[in-house]
């Protein structure tokens, strides 16, 4: 699997996603939604299932999710979603429920760059008829989060270099990457953000970022920024996701978005900062 489609399949599926539409039984239209939910490693109902299918393809992402069909008396049924590459022909989803396997089995294409998802039974795929047709929708909370982003200049696709100080050895460059606002920023860097850092208060925004310190060998760690308003200025809090050794940010972001100044946790303006960089 590509990285590229990967990561947009990662973006498309990521916590707290809303898809809705149709399901289509003969001449009737049912409203269905998909909410999606954590992700998981692949269950073994999951893998048994796709063997039955005859299915060899490596399930690439899997997570949980939540459909609701009122019409069926189905609210927030949990069942899972797994993805592979069929034959290099796009992300393919097969969803299914544990619990209910009246439910029967679901596969749907999934288009990462519309966010559309649209599908059938087991036997389905592209070029044949659709049962299921689903669209991204936004829901209150990812407005409100778009919207906040906004005030505080949490701009996707936003890159700053610069470079930190280190009381032993000498300036060593440093770079961030906004790469894409997120529902939350999950339980480790709420964590982290409470716990280590001891900020009680919620980030408005959350951002999924790549953090880069060339000269130590880190290129493109994962990490988690938090947004938020703290006297009146911009905070930003960079968790590192899977390389603790890149170390926890607080910094302030500029009122016009274009510089980053900090430290480590505990900084703050008064202070001086350790960290500086500009956006590229």
């Amino acid at each position: 699997m590509d990285a590229k489609i990967l990561s947009r399949v990662r973006d498309a599926l990521v916590e707290g996603a809303i898809y809705s539409g149709t399901l289509q039984q003969f001449t009737t239209f049912y409203d269905l939604t998909y909410v999606v939910g954590k992700t998981v490693a692949v269950p073994s109902f999951v893998v048994e299932a796709r063997e039955s299918f005859g299915w060899t393809q490596s399930v690439y992402y899997c997570c949980q999710a939540f459909v609701t069909i009122e019409q069926f008396g189905l609210n927030k049924e949990p069942v899972y979603i797994s993805a592979d590459a069929k034959d290099g022909d796009g992300p393919r989803l097969l969803i299914q429920a544990e619990s209910k396997p009246e439910l029967g089995f679901t596969v749907c294409h999934l288009d990462v760059r519309k966010q559309h998802i649209e599908g059938g039974d087991e036997e389905w795929w592209k070029g044949q008829d659709t049962v299921v047709k689903l669209d991204r929708t936004v829901s209150d909370e990812e407005a409100r989060m778009k919207n906040a982003a906004k005030l505080l200049g949490i701009v996707e696709g936003a890159h700053f270099k610069g470079q930190a100080l280190h009381p032993i050895l000498r300036p060593y460059a440093i770079e961030y990457q906004f790469v894409k606002l997120v529902p939350t920023a999950g339980e480790h860097p709420l964590k982290v953000r409470t716990e280590h850092c001891e900020i009680s208060s919620k980030p408005q925004v959350c951002c999924a970022g790549k953090q880069s310190i060339p000269e130590f060998g880190i290129v493109g760690a994962d990490v988690m920024i938090m947004a938020d308003v703290y006297k009146e200025n911009r905070r930003v809090l960079v968790v590192p996701m899977d390389k603790p050794e890149v170390g926890v940010t607080v910094a302030h972001l500029s009122s016009n978005g274009k510089e980053i100044s900090g430290g480590e946790e505990g900084w703050w303006i008064g202070q001086t900062p350790t960290i500086s960089a500009l956006r590229v």
